[in-house]
């Protein structure tokens, strides 16, 4: 019979270029709804005392839900960019210690690691759908399990090279990989 196999989401590596060197603060990259859950990576962020950006676009479900999420932006500790331009979310990203995505939504494929790995960010993720597939756990991040886990997880990310981050991209995630696979 006839055999399938999975054929990656591919991004444009230009878009996204690699920067080695980390800043303090985290970010978390996606839409303000209640099912990618900002609230679980701002609550990672406080528990550990470390800053961080929140990237979301305004195209959600549950209104009510990014209302609350907006409000929560100090203009210190946790900053707030809804719909941000793309050479925002960038820079944020290039200069972020990890991505936190906090994903509960049976993730089909989650394009915001990829970013990130790509800029040589790693991902500390929920596990959560095809996460396990897009994290590289202990190569581009680490894939846990609950909120505990993702901030203990957040205190080992320098264990992660972002070199190694960009290398996984580049050998399962370019554009080029995805047509050649189609």
């Amino acid at each position: 019979g006839l055999k399938s196999r999975v054929v990656y989401n591919g991004i444009n590596l230009e878009k996204y270029p690699f920067e080695p060197n980390k800043g303090e603060r985290l970010i978390f990259v996606g839409r303000l709804d209640s099912f990618k859950q900002p609230h679980i990576a701002i609550q990672v962020a406080k528990k550990l005392n470390l800053g961080i950006d929140v990237v979301g676009g305004t195209w959600v479900r549950d209104v009510e839900y990014m209302e609350q999420i907006k409000k929560m932006d100090d203009g210190k500790q946790v900053r707030v960019y809804p719909d941000a331009p793309h050479e925002v979310k960038l820079k944020l990203l290039q200069k972020a210690r990890a991505l936190l995505f906090c994903s509960h939504m049976g993730e089909p494929f989650g394009l915001c690691p990829i970013e990130a790995a790509s800029c040589g960010t790693p991902t500390v993720a929920l596990r959560d759908g095809a996460i396990p597939e897009t994290v590289c756990d202990g190569v581009s991040g680490f894939v846990c399990d609950n909120a505990e886990q993702m901030a203990e997880s957040v205190k080992r990310v320098d264990q992660i090279d972002p070199k190694n981050c960009r290398r996984v991209v580049e050998a399962k995630f370019t554009r080029e990989i995805m047509t050649v696979n189609y």
